[in-house]
């Protein structure tokens, strides 16, 4: 009997690495089930910081060789037109933004593509004195967006910038506003009433396109081309006003031409929607 000693003791030991071999395989096994998701959204990160060529290291923010960085404030910015350009805006879940003048002492003067697009937090956006591009698809698709401040130094707003932005109610263009782009409002549904000013030139094709609500608009004098169809489907629309001779398709028109604002709404958003309306 004692010889069967030590065959026992080391039968147990066996059973006992086998036991705990198979405890570590189901808690590894366990442990990726619950970790799948955080290694998922840790990859996805790494990704996006591995793309935008930022590197990450706790809460400092290390400058790569694109010349990107975040700036004070939480906004992914580059060098452009002697100042910065906001490309990315990491205030996601604020209702009400203030971009600043300056990032890292340099002037913020450009709102870049797609830099607050589909932000459905955001209700009112201020942008800085100073600002002069507002970018395409800048603002596209903020659909919580209800005021919006465009400073006077803004000079141009880029195709569809501020598209199906559904619940702004009030836009007004700065005087140093020369291009409207290409849908810039399109299908502002809840859009009620726009302000142009003198510096304004051009108006792109489909720029107010779809904006049910808008009631009046009046066309400064400086202005000498009106895109095709860009306030077409302005169906609450009774009140336009334009300045000076333009060509349409083959029909020259003025205001005289027609008895009364709500005649010239109806051909500026209907019966002439078809061509560009040009000086």
């Amino acid at each position: 009997m004692e010889a069967n000693k030590p065959k026992k003791s080391k039968l147990t030991i066996v059973a006992i690495i086998l036991s705990s071999i198979a405890i570590v395989l189901a808690l590894a096994i366990i442990a990726g089930v619950i970790l799948k998701p955080v290694i998922d959204f840790a990859g996805a990160i790494i990704s996006f910081v591995v793309v935008i060529g930022v590197i990450v290291v706790g809460s400092i923010i290390i400058l790569s060789n694109s010349g990107m960085y975040f700036g004070a404030e939480p906004y992914l910015t580059s060098d452009i037109y002697g100042g910065c350009q906001i490309n990315y805006s990491l205030n996601l879940f604020d209702s009400e933004i203030v971009v600043p003048e300056t990032i890292n002492d340099m002037q913020v003067v450009s709102i870049g593509t797609s830099a607050f697009e589909a932000n459905e937090n955001a209700t009112k956006i201020v942008l800085p004195n100073g600002l002069k591009n507002i970018e395409e698809n800048a603002f596209a698709y903020c659909t919580s967006l209800e005021e919006i401040v465009i400073p006077d130094t803004v000079e141009y707003i880029g195709d569809n910038a501020f598209l199906g932005c559904s619940s702004l109610k009030t836009i007004e263009i700065g005087a140093s506003t020369r291009f409207i782009g290409v849908g810039a409002f399109q299908d502002c549904v809840s859009l009620e009433t726009v302000t142009l000013k003198n510096g304004l030139e051009e108006i792109g094709m489909q720029a107010f396109y779809g904006c049910t609500s808008l009631r009046a608009i009046e066309i400064p004098k400086n202005v000498f081309k009106i895109g095709m169809g860009a306030f077409y489907g302005c169906e609450s629309m009774t009140f336009a006003m334009i300045y000076g001779l333009y060509k349409v398709g083959d029909t020259t028109v003025s205001v005289g031409d027609f008895p009364n604002a709500q005649e010239m709404a109806y051909a500026l958003t209907n019966t002439y929607s078809q061509y560009d309306w040009e000086k």
